[in-house]
C-alpha cells in the first residue's frame, strides 16, 4: 500500500524548499554586487585621473641633426626607380624617404610638418585664400640640393609639370588634376590654383624633384635622375 504525505508534512517540505532558494539569490547577489558596482568605481577614478596631453611620446629621441654617417640599406632586390613619381615598389621607397623631400612630411603622431615648406599654409595665416583655391607655398630660406644648387620655387612649379601628366611617365597624374597653374613670383614663392578646394592640399607636393638635376619634363620616365637622384635629404646617394 502506497503511503502518502500528509498536508503537514508537504507544507513544511516546500517552506523548507522555498528558503533554501531564497539564501541561493541572497548569496549570489551578494557575490555579484561588488562585480555590478566595480565597473562604475573604476570609470570614475579614470575620468578623475586622466592626465593632461603631455610631450609626443617621441621627445625623448629628438635631437640636432648630427653630420657624418652612412646608412646601407640591404635590398632583397634592385630597387625598380629611386624617383617618386614614376612609381616605385614599396622596398624602393626607404631608399627614396632618406634622399628627398616634399614641402610637408607627416610626424610619427600623423600631424602635418613643414619640409622645406617655410610654414603651413591656412586661411589664418593668408597662406589659403577666402575661396580656399588658391595656395601660397613660402620656401624655408638658404635650402641646398645635395649638388650645391640652390632649391627655389621653380622647382615646385618643375614637379607639377612633370607629374600632372601620364605620358610624361607619371603614376601619380590623378593626385595633380585639380590644379591649374603654378606661378612663381620669385624664388621662393610657389602659388598654386586649383580649380576647385583640394581638401588635401597639405599633401600635394610630398616629393620635390630638382629642375636642374633631370631632364625635360616628357622625357621623366627615362630620367638619369631614376637612378642616381639629387635631393635635400639627409643623405645623399653614394652607390
Amino acid at each position: 500500500m502506497m503511503r502518502t504525505r500528509s498536508r503537514s508534512s508537504w507544507r513544511l517540505h516546500m517552506d523548507v524548499q522555498v528558503q533554501v532558494t531564497w539564501w541561493r539569490v541572497v548569496a549570489l547577489v551578494a557575490l555579484l554586487a561588488p562585480m555590478l558596482a566595480t565597473p562604475a568605481a573604476v570609470i570614475a577614478q579614470d575620468a578623475g585621473s586622466t592626465p593632461e596631453a603631455g610631450p609626443a611620446y617621441y621627445s625623448d629621441t629628438a635631437g640636432p641633426p648630427q653630420p657624418g654617417g652612412v646608412v646601407d640599406f640591404l635590398l632583397y632586390e634592385d630597387p625598380d626607380s629611386l624617383n617618386p613619381l614614376v612609381g616605385q615598389t614599396t622596398i624602393a621607397v626607404q631608399v627614396s624617404l632618406a634622399i628627398l623631400e616634399g614641402l610637408t612630411y607627416n610626424d610619427p603622431d600623423g600631424n602635418f610638418q613643414p619640409a622645406l615648406a617655410a610654414e603651413l599654409p591656412t586661411l589664418e595665416n593668408g597662406g589659403v585664400s577666402e575661396d580656399l583655391t588658391t595656395v601660397t607655398w613660402k620656401l624655408k630660406s638658404g635650402l641646398l640640393w645635395s649638388d650645391g644648387e640652390p632649391v627655389t620655387s621653380e622647382d615646385v612649379k618643375f614637379t607639377w609639370e612633370a607629374a600632372r601628366d601620364a605620358a610624361n611617365g607619371s603614376a601619380v597624374a590623378s593626385e595633380y588634376e585639380l590644379i591649374t597653374d603654378v606661378q612663381t613670383p620669385d624664388a621662393e614663392t610657389a602659388v598654386v590654383t586649383y580649380s576647385e578646394f583640394n581638401a588635401g592640399y597639405l599633401d600635394q607636393f610630398p616629393w620635390i624633384v630638382p629642375k636642374h638635376a633631370t631632364g625635360p619634363a616628357e622625357e621623366m620616365a627615362t630620367w638619369e635622375f631614376n637612378r642616381n637622384p639629387i635631393g635635400t635629404g639627409p643623405f645623399k646617394l653614394q652607390e
